[in-house]
């Protein structure tokens, strides 16, 4: 994730930049994923982004750790590729 990206991030919503602590690189995740603590990305998924699209998947990942998603998972019924 470029750090002109991240940067915008932090001034936008500096109450959110902590979520950004543990932000990592991986191969191992196709898109982008969080285990609510951790933020991964894949790096050519999010080179393939706008810098817009590159902002939304960051909300996104953060906005399951804000609202507890995690929670819910392997509960019987929910698709985790959603």
């Amino acid at each position: 994730m470029e750090k002109k990206i991240l940067d915008q991030f932090i001034i936008e919503t500096p109450l959110f930049a902590r979520y950004l602590a543990k932000l990592v690189e991986s191969k191992n995740v196709k898109t982008a994923a969080t285990d609510g603590s951790s933020i991964w990305y894949n790096n050519s998924f999010v080179a393939s982004l706008s810098n817009e699209a590159q902002l939304f998947v960051l909300y996104h990942e953060v906005l399951h750790i804000l609202f507890r998603h995690t929670l819910f998972i392997g509960m019987p019924g929910l698709n985790q590729e959603l």
